[in-house]
């Protein structure tokens, strides 16, 4: 399966792990995992401790926040598999 430039691009950028503590930078992270919200399973869980961080006047990172961009750069990195479905075997639509 053949990714697109701007995905690849987009991947390494995401596992750089470089730690995102600058308010524009966790609401740019927080911006491009929510367009692949529909991808991730339990993204509204996943991405609530970085969506408090946002909030409010004041911003602080906290170890929630991090284990939320950590798990959030695992489920971008992670390639989708799509297939069509073999008819002879049993398959659940989710």
């Amino acid at each position: 399966m053949n990714e697109s430039r701007s995905t690849k691009a987009r991947s390494k950028q995401s596992k750089g792990g470089k730690c995102q503590r600058v308010l524009r930078d966790v609401r740019s992270f927080h911006d491009l995992a929510s367009f692949y919200r529909r991808f991730i399973r339990g993204f509204s869980s996943i991405v609530s401790p970085l969506a408090k961080c946002l909030k409010g006047d004041k911003f602080e990172w906290s170890s929630a926040a991090q284990a939320s961009f950590q798990r959030l750069k695992e489920c971008l990195s992670e390639a989708l598999v799509l297939a069509l479905p073999d008819f002879a075997k049993m398959f659940e639509v989710e």
